[in-house]
């Protein structure tokens, strides 16, 4: 459902520590969305992420598909989660 609208990633904290550090990740696992990203961004707005709290994968399905539909005006519909 969301394979064409949402990339998605982790990262290794413990060898990207000062990426987590600026990101905010304290325990983990931690999950962020981060609205309005796309594949070619160079860089990452720490503070634009949004925190979800859950690792249930339906809950954070539809926190994406509500900001998915809170955005979809703009012109890039790429999203990102991390961690």
């Amino acid at each position: 459902m969301l394979r064409e609208k949402v990339l998605s990633g982790k990262v290794n904290c413990e060898r990207y520590r000062k990426m987590c550090q600026e990101a905010g990740i304290r325990a983990y696992l931690t999950v962020r969305l981060y609205p309005g990203m796309s594949s070619t961004s160079q860089e990452l707005d720490h503070d634009e992420g949004i925190h979800i709290g859950t690792q249930d994968p339906d809950a954070i399905m539809n926190l994406v598909l509500r900001e998915l539909a809170k955005n979809s005006g703009s012109n890039d519909a790429s999203y990102h989660d991390e961690l």
